[in-house]
Formats: structure tokens, C-alpha cells, sequence
């Protein structure tokens, strides 16, 4: 889940400083579409994160097992998306 935050937050970051109306997307997966109209997502990201937010949601809402759901490869591929907001020119 901490992963998922830091995610979360920089991907929020990140459209605040691109939108010219002040006003930022709700939800991460309507933030995602939003960077990705501006060109700072990927078609592959976009639906990477679509498919970690899944994990997150089924975990949170208690429908899959956290403990089976989230694995090391799960962690490591949000914290890489983070990490690419945190750090764009690389």
C-alpha cells in the first residue's frame, strides 16, 4: 500500500503541474488517461497500472488475499511507475 501512495501522490503531482484549469482528475485511473493524453504515459503504462489499481482494489475491498496478491513483482512493478514521475528524464 505504500507503494501504491507514493504512486498515487506523484502521478496527482504531475497532472496538477499540467493542467491549465486548475482542476485535476478524481480517481487514478482517470488521472492515468489524463497524463496520457498529455504524452507523459504510455499506452503500456496506462493499462499496467490499470491492472495493479485491480490488485489494489480487490485486496482493499477484501476480495483476493493480500498476502497472495501482492507480490514482490506486484511492489516492484508500482514502485518502478512511481519512480519514472519522481524521475522523467530517465
Amino acid at each position: 500500500m505504500e507503494a501504491w501512495i507514493v504512486l498515487e501522490r506523484a502521478m496527482s503531482s504531475i497532472a496538477a503541474e499540467n493542467t491549465e484549469l486548475g482542476i485535476r482528475p478524481r480517481s487514478i485511473l482517470d488521472t492515468a488517461r489524463f497524463l496520457q493524453g498529455k504524452g507523459l504515459l504510455t499506452s503500456a503504462q496506462l493499462r499496467d497500472i490499470d491492472y495493479l489499481r485491480q490488485i489494489r482494489n480487490e485486496v482493499t475491498h477484501g476480495v483476493t488475499d493480500h498476502r497472495e496478491a501482492i507480490t514482490p513483482d506486484v511492489v516492484s512493478r508500482v514502485r518502478k511507475i512511481a519512480e519514472s514521475f519522481k524521475n522523467p528524464e530517465s
